[in-house]
C-alpha cells in the first residue's frame, strides 16, 4: 500500500481493467458489405441489420460462412447461470465474442463440431498474432485463421466473393489485387478509428490434415469482425482523481494502434500532443531513446510481453516509480520488474497473481485509485511520526550532551550518566530510522 502511494505511473491493460471485459461482436465486414449486430453481452439474442433493416441472416450466403468460420475458430464456451440470471463464459473473451455471434445467425457449436470435427489446431501466439484450426469438412480439409488483420492479410493470396467466377481462380475465389488490399486497409482503419477491436478472417479449403506455422499454406481473405468492450462507468471519475494525484496512466494493449488510440481518448487517457507507440516501435529504439519518448508516451499498442518488460523498464530508469497490471502467464515478468504489481483478481491466473503484490479483487481500475490514495495517506502518516519522533530525540539528545559535556547537573536533582544516555538516544534513534526505511525499501521491492 505504501508503495501505491508514490506512485506516479500506472501502466494498465485495457481489457477488463478499463472495459467491463465483455466483447460483443458488433460489425461483420464481408464482400463488401457491413452488418451490423445487435444484442446485449453473451447472451445469444440479437438481430442482424443491413442497410438500417433487420434481415434474416439465412437468406444471407456471406453472413452464414462467416458465422462457420467464427465457431470453427471459438475455443470459449458460455453458459447461462440461473442465479445471477447472466450469462458467462469459459475462455478468451475475443473468442467468446465470435462463439455468440455465430449462434445469432443459426449455429449451434456442438453440433458443428460433430459433423465437421476438428483435426488441427495452432493457437493464438503474440508472434505470429492468429488462431488457426483444421476442420474436417465433407472430403476436405477446412483451414480457417482469424487474427490481427495486418498478419492475416499479409498470408492472403485471394479474397473471397460467393458469387464470382474468374480464369484467375476456382468459384468463389478472386485474386487479391493490390487495389483491393488498400481498399481493405481503408475498411480496417475505419472500423478501428471507430474503437472496434478488428479481427481479419480467411480460409483455404483444400488443406493438409496439419499446418506449418514457418510456412502456412496461402489463404483466402474473407472478412472483418468489429468487437467492441464499453468502457466501465467509473473509468473518467478515477481519471480525474488520478491527474489530481499527480499521476499519469499511460495504457497498454494488443489492440491496433487506431483503437487503442480511440479507447484512450474516450477514457480521458490519451491527450492532445500525446503519442502512440506500437511494439514495432519498441523494437527499433534503443532503450535511453524509448526513456525519451516515454514522456510523450500515453498508449502502447500492439504489444508483447516482451515488448512490456522494455516500457517497465524504461519507466524506472526516468526514476519513475511504476505501477503495472497484468493479468496472464506471460506477464508475470513485467509484474516482477514493477515497482508494484497488480495482478486482476477474476480473469487473472494463478501466476499472475502469486508474480504480483496486490490482486485486484474486482478487476476494476477504480480500485487501483482507491488503493493508491490510501497508501498514501499512510505513507504520510509514517513520515510524520518519523520527523516527529526525530524532533524529539533530537531535542532530547542535545540536552543530554550539554549535560555531559558541560557537567550541568540534572533538573530532577539525580546524578545520571549523561554520556550513556546520549549514546543510547543516538542509537535508538538510528535503529528506528533505519528500520522505517527497509521497511520502505522492502514494500518497494528495491
Amino acid at each position: 500500500m505504501e508503495a501505491l502511494g508514490q506512485t506516479k505511473i500506472i501502466a494498465v491493460d485495457k481489457t477488463g481493467t478499463l472495459t467491463r471485459n465483455e466483447m460483443v461482436l458488433q460489425r461483420v465486414y464481408v464482400d463488401g458489405k457491413i452488418f451490423e449486430i445487435t444484442g446485449n453481452g453473451y447472451e445469444p439474442k440479437g438481430e442482424i441489420v443491413f442497410e438500417g433493416k433487420v434481415i434474416d441472416p439465412l437468406n444471407h450466403l456471406e453472413l452464414l460462412f462467416s458465422g462457420k468460420i467464427a465457431a470453427f475458430c471459438a475455443n470459449a464456451r458460455s453458459s447461462f447461470i440461473k442465479e445471477t440470471d447472466s450469462w458467462k463464459i469459459i475462455g478468451d473473451p475475443t473468442e467468446a465474442a465470435m462463439l455468440v455471434f455465430s449462434e445469432k445467425v443459426g449455429f449451434h457449436h456442438n453440433v458443428l463440431e460433430d459433423e465437421s470435427p476438428k483435426i488441427f489446431e495452432l493457437p493464438f501466439d503474440y508472434s505470429r498474432k492468429y488462431h488457426a484450426t483444421v476442420h474436417s469438412v465433407g472430403d476436405n480439409n477446412f483451414l480457417t485463421v482469424v487474427g490481427a488483420p495486418e498478419n492475416v492479410m499479409e498470408l492472403c493470396k485471394n479474397i473471397w466473393h460467393p458469387a464470382s467466377s474468374s480464369p484467375d481462380g476456382r468459384d468463389g475465389v478472386l485474386l487479391l489485387s493490390e487495389d483491393r488490399r488498400k481498399e481493405l486497409k481503408a475498411v480496417f482503419h475505419k472500423l478501428a478509428k471507430g474503437g472496434f477491436r478488428v479481427m481479419a478472417y480467411a480460409m483455404n479449403s483444400g488443406v493438409e490434415r496439419s499446418i506449418n506455422p514457418l510456412a502456412p499454406p496461402p489463404l483466402t481473405f474473407v472478412g472483418f469482425f468489429g468487437m467492441s468492450d464499453a468502457l466501465r462507468s467509473e473509468v473518467r471519475e478515477a481519471m480525474k482523481k488520478v491527474k489530481d494525484a499527480g499521476m499519469r496512466v499511460v495504457m497498454i494493449t494488443g489492440d491496433h494502434s487506431l483503437t487503442a488510440e480511440a479507447i484512450a481518448k474516450e477514457a480521458d487517457i490519451w491527450r492532445q500532443g500525446d503519442i502512440v507507440l506500437t511494439g514495432e516501435d519498441v523494437d527499433r529504439v534503443s532503450s535511453e531513446e524509448l526513456a525519451r519518448k516515454l514522456v510523450h508516451a500515453s498508449v502502447f499498442a500492439r504489444v508483447s510481453p516482451a515488448h512490456k518488460m522494455r516500457i517497465i523498464e524504461a519507466f524506472r530508469s526516468r526514476g519513475e516509480v511504476v505501477a503495472m497490471t497484468g493479468d496472464g502467464v506471460n506477464d508475470a515478468p513485467s509484474l516482477v520488474a514493477a515497482d508494484l504489481g497488480v495482478a486482476m483478481g477474476k480473469i487473472g491466473t494463478e501466476v499472475a497473481k502469486e508474480a504480483s503484490d496486490i490482486v485486484l479483487l474486482d478487476d476494476n481500475f477504480a480500485g487501483i485509485v482507491s488503493a493508491a490514495e490510501e497508501g498514501r495517506g499512510i505513507y504520510k502518516t509514517i513520515k510524520k511520526v518519523i520527523f516527529i519522533s526525530f524532533l524529539h530525540e533530537y531535542g532530547g539528545s542535545i540536552s543530554d550532551y550539554r549535560r555531559a559535556c558541560f557537567r550541568i547537573p540534572a533538573t530532577s536533582g539525580r546524578r545520571a550518566n549523561y554520556l550513556a544516555q546520549l549514546c543510547y538516544r543516538w542509537f535508538s534513534q538510528c535503529r528506528a530510522c533505519y528500520g522505517a526505511q527497509g521497511e520502505w525499501a522492502h514494500a518497494r521491492k528495491v
